[in-house]
């Protein structure tokens, strides 16, 4: 019952989603863990992961058909997020600590 009810409503939030999205439009910061090239020593121990993550700052510009954030970066390239945390921080924009 609930397969039918959500593939009733599919289109209905989706459409909803989009609409109501705060954060199409504006900048947002992914952050991605780099992994090291395998050619490091120790490359494939999972400690050796780089815990210094830089986000990259790009655009919110839309939803794909699956709830995926369509992102823009600054050289107008466009992709899909599909996993992560999104956070809203406040009426201003994104607060840094300096």
């Amino acid at each position: 019952m609930l397969d039918i009810y959500c593939l009733l409503y599919y289109d209905y939030y989706l459409s909803a989603c989009r609409r109501d999205c705060v954060t199409l439009g504006k900048q947002v910061r992914i952050f991605a863990p780099s992994v090291p090239d395998a050619s490091e020593s120790n490359a494939n121990q999972p400690d050796n992961i780089n815990n210094n993550i830089n986000p990259e700052i790009v655009t919110a510009v839309g939803l794909d058909d699956y709830f995926g954030l369509i992102v823009r970066d600054a050289d107008g390239n466009e992709r899909v997020v599909r996993s992560g945390e999104v956070s809203v921080r406040g009426l201003y924009g994104y607060t840094d600590d300096k």
